[in-house]
């Protein structure tokens, strides 16, 4: 539990409000705190189950609890001069980013010279860059307001040529500083599973051959699982006219969908599926239960690009991973 929320229990028991007594006690035992505690430091009257009127807490406790929640701090940098950041979230993000592969297949094995023409529109917010060797993925660091740029470190390396040995990068990102559109294409694909982004040739190869997949232009995004849909990342993705879905057909890839177009309501998405989803879901032995089929549908509800994904689950019971598309 959060210093905040301890905060609340205190407030509740100074309010003569009923508290979960076990879970406040097991919170203190699990404090360090310079006061010795023993649960006959607490006098309480049960109330219903385990809600308890708390009647007398020992004032020395009462003292190192408040101690505790004051010194935790309300935000992530107070906290971490106590060695207590892990109680915030961290003030920012990253996503990782294979700049705009031109398809609708890659033209090498490592995604090389391949290029998009160049545009100073600004009524689109975004940049057509050409890149010598987009295979190698580039870190858009975002701050805690969702603002991107790209990290000093990697402007130095195009400056002087680390990356590419010649000057071919500078004009196309360069000069880069915060709030400077870093979409290289108007669409993307998001790739949740890591073991697909990093086998990055033969899951773009799949998708175009199997899920109709048919984007012309695109950048590629690590979505590691459900951190995609950090509120951080909206700004960002807004820049996208269309995103590409390459999640697990379950529960989990439903609701990372489902929190994306929620916080991305204006912005079309196509969650891909093969077109023989039915087959390979046939394969899969192992069923799931009503409840997870119950919780797909009631999250598809209303949106008409996740229908079909909550169809194949619900006539099938089963789920697939996206994994197993690299697996022919």
């Amino acid at each position: 539990m959060s210093a905040n929320g301890l905060t609340k229990l205190l407030d509740n028991i100074h309010n003569n409000t009923p508290i979960n007594l076990p879970r406040f006690i097991k919170l203190i035992e699990q404090l360090d705190l310079n006061h010795r505690f023993n649960v006959t430091d607490i006098s309480a009257t049960k109330v219903k189950g385990d809600r308890y009127l708390v009647t007398h807490i020992q004032a020395e406790l009462v003292r190192e609890l408040k101690r505790y929640t004051s010194q935790s701090g309300h935000d992530r940098i107070s906290a971490a001069r106590q060695n207590l950041s892990h109680q915030h979230k961290v003030m920012g993000s990253y996503l990782l980013v294979i700049r705009a592969i031109e398809g609708p297949l890659p033209n090498s094995a490592s995604f090389q010279n391949t290029s998009t023409q160049n545009t100073s529109s600004k009524k689109t917010s975004l940049q057509n860059t050409s890149t010598k060797n987009p295979s190698h993925p580039i870190v858009v660091l975002i701050d805690d307001e969702g603002d991107f740029y790209y990290p000093p470190a990697l402007i130095a390396a195009i400056q002087t040529d680390f990356i590419t040995g010649d000057n071919s990068l500078k004009q196309s990102v360069l000069p880069v500083t915060k709030n400077t559109p870093t979409a290289a294409a108007p669409e993307a694909l998001l790739i949740e599973n890591r073991q697909l982004f990093l086998h990055g040739e033969r899951t773009v190869k799949f998708l175009h051959d199997r899920c109709e997949f048919d984007s012309a232009n695109y950048d590629i995004i690590f979505a590691a699982g459900n951190e995609i849909s950090n509120r951080l990342h909206q700004k960002f993705l807004s820049q996208y006219r269309k995103l590409y879905f390459c999640f697990d057909i379950d529960l989990g890839g439903v609701t990372i969908a489902k929190n994306l177009i929620e916080q991305l309501p204006d912005t079309p998405y196509q969650f891909l599926m093969p077109t023989d989803i039915h087959d390979r879901i046939a394969q899969v032995s192992r069923r799931v239960a009503a409840e997870t089929v119950a919780k797909v549908r009631s999250l598809s509800m209303g949106h008409d690009g996740l229908m079909p994904v909550c169809h194949v689950i619900s006539q099938n019971f089963k789920t697939i991973e996206q994994e197993s598309f690299l697996h022919e």
